[in-house]
């Protein structure tokens, strides 16, 4: 009885990762979401194929990226605080790009979930790996009738 409780137990928490819809699956409620979407399965598919110029080509030119950099801890109000976080320019991003592609892992992605607010948006979706998973976050805006990437953890 305690194994078929486990066995339950785990096959209902895979489908939280394996079940979930992916960003291609994802069913645009607006005008807006529909060209988000594009954006975004172009900035992925251009990560996945280390295609550096597809994916500069859909950041915006006063974006900050965020990249992992060296890992730091502090101490504040009673926790460890983990931080490396490193905040890029277009510029700057473009120029990492071939040591991130050769350090970076492939990634499956699912459960998106969008906010449009006039020219600007945020989309939330599961980055699922072999020994990650978390939510992740990137927020876009809409300059001159075009949507762009403003701010992306990778």
């Amino acid at each position: 009885m305690k194994h078929s409780s486990i066995i339950i137990t785990l096959i209902i928490y895979s489908f939280g990762f394996i079940g979930c819809a992916t960003l291609n699956d994802y069913k645009a409620k607006t005008t807006d979401e529909a060209e988000i979407k594009t954006i975004l399965v172009k900035y992925l598919e251009a990560w996945e194929n280390h295609d550096a110029d597809s994916l500069i080509s859909v950041i915006h030119e006063d974006a900050r990226i965020m990249i992992g950099g060296e890992e730091r801890y502090s101490f504040r109000d009673g926790r460890i605080i983990k931080s490396g976080q490193m905040v890029l320019s277009k510029k700057q991003y473009s120029e990492i790009l071939p040591k991130k592609f050769r350090e970076s892992l492939s990634y499956r992605w699912g459960n998106p979930e969008m906010n449009v607010r006039g020219d600007w948006a945020t989309v939330s979706m599961r980055a699922i790996t072999a020994d990650f998973h978390a939510r992740v976050g990137t927020v876009f805006m809409r300059d001159n009738g075009k949507w762009y990437i403003m701010c992306n953890p990778f």
